[in-house]
């Protein structure tokens, strides 16, 4: 599978047999991404209870509804400068509309509390055989404490009980803590991507 990447960049699969071909003719890599897939058994689910677990009793998680479209907005805006950005993963922050009509179409989302403040989300629709998480964001000053992965963990046990049994999800390996957090959840990495840029004219 091929795809095209923002900024006229060419993303291939690692063992595309068309990379030796592209690097003789002076493309050159600019980014690398990943796509990783969970399966759902016990070991899975624990790691996910003991995720939501480890946020503690002030981090308080549940599902967004349209109601909390403003702030699940403002979250995103706050955070876009934060992704890591590669062609094959690029990420602009929605309206509090565009939320409302992506939840009204099927998107989960959900949040993650602290003091009544929305710190962290993660948006989950299903895609192909699995859901796949749309993105998640987790405001600066709440990082490097699980409540990332636990917001996620959260929406993953929530979906289990909707009868899902599988989750997809990705990013840029640049982003070293999303790879770490998302194995600790159970995900494994089944793919990687590369993203490649034409020579100069």
């Amino acid at each position: 599978m091929t795809s095209a990447g923002a900024d006229g960049a060419l993303v291939l699969r690692d063992d595309d047999p068309r990379a030796d071909e592209l690097r003789e003719s002076g493309w050159t890599i600019i980014a690398e991404s990943w796509g990783a897939r969970l399966e759902v058994n016990e070991s899975t689910l624990e790691r996910c209870r003991e995720a939501v677990e480890a946020a503690g009793d002030a981090v308080q998680i549940r599902e967004l509804r349209r109601a909390d479209a403003a702030d699940l907005a403002q979250l995103d805006a706050l955070t876009e400068q934060d992704y890591p950005y590669t062609p094959a993963t690029p990420h602009r922050a929605s309206t509090a509309q565009q939320i409302e009509a992506r939840l009204d179409t099927g998107v989960r989302a959900f949040g993650a509390f602290v003091d009544h403040q929305l710190v962290a989300t993660t948006l989950i629709a299903e895609r192909d055989d699995a859901w796949d998480t749309d993105f998640t964001a987790v405001l600066p000053e709440f990082r490097r404490r699980g409540i990332g992965a636990a917001v996620k963990a959260a929406s993953i046990l929530a979906c289990v009980e909707s009868g899902v049994s599988a989750f997809t999800t990705g990013g840029a390996a640049i982003n070293a803590a999303s790879v770490a957090a998302n194995q600790t959840l159970g995900y494994r990495i089944v793919e990687r991507w590369f993203s490649w840029m034409p020579p100069s004219p």
